[in-house]
């Protein structure tokens, strides 16, 4: 009996080992579908696409590892069960980046709620951007909104302390984190 057990054990590690069977939850090598707004889904878990990003995937972030996931593409990371941020920073002026995202690409300028959820999550992000290959971290500086002020200003969000301003002009130059819906 102790025989066939080491046999089925042997067999059991060979099967996950090369993916014909899976055991399931946070740890597997497969990324679990979200449909819609999924509370499973927290800040710093990443989401993935093997279509281009038209499926999306999510993968928890204490489970990732690029060598694993090598069908997909990171599209971006998860803010909280609603919208992720893209990967990488950008500098331009608040008309080039209102041109280059506009309301209906899919990835938006965040309003100052979602760049506020940005910055209380931020330590959990920028541990799982740090572990993407081509990403860049938040940065504690100020981040474009979608949101203006009057005719020439913007609102801003500064994620090195969560503060809010409308100080800078639509033509100034400042740091760009889109979002994209997880619906």
């Amino acid at each position: 009996m102790r025989q066939f057990t080491k046999l089925l054990v042997t067999l059991v590690a060979f099967f996950l080992a090369v993916g014909i069977i899976s055991c399931g939850g946070p740890s597997s090598p497969d990324a679990t579908s979200v449909t819609g707004n999924n509370t499973s889904v927290v800040a710093g878990d990443i989401a993935v696409s093997s279509d281009g990003g038209t499926t999306l995937k999510y993968v928890p972030a204490d489970s990732w590892n690029e060598s694993t996931y090598t069908d997909y593409t990171v599209i971006g990371v998860c803010v909280d069960s609603s919208f992720m941020i893209n990967l990488v920073n950008e500098q331009m002026t608040w008309n080039a980046a209102d041109e280059k995202y506009p309301d209906t690409a899919g990835w938006d300028l965040p309003t100052r709620v979602q760049l506020k959820a940005v910055y209380d999550a931020m330590s959990a992000l920028n541990t799982t951007l740090a572990r993407i290959t081509g990403a860049n971290k938040l940065t504690g500086s100020y981040y474009w909104t979608s949101e203006t002020y009057g005719d020439n200003n913007v609102w801003d969000v500064d994620l090195y302390n969560g503060n809010e301003s409308h100080l800078y002009y639509k033509t100034d130059s400042n740091n760009v984190r889109v979002v994209r819906a997880l619906d």
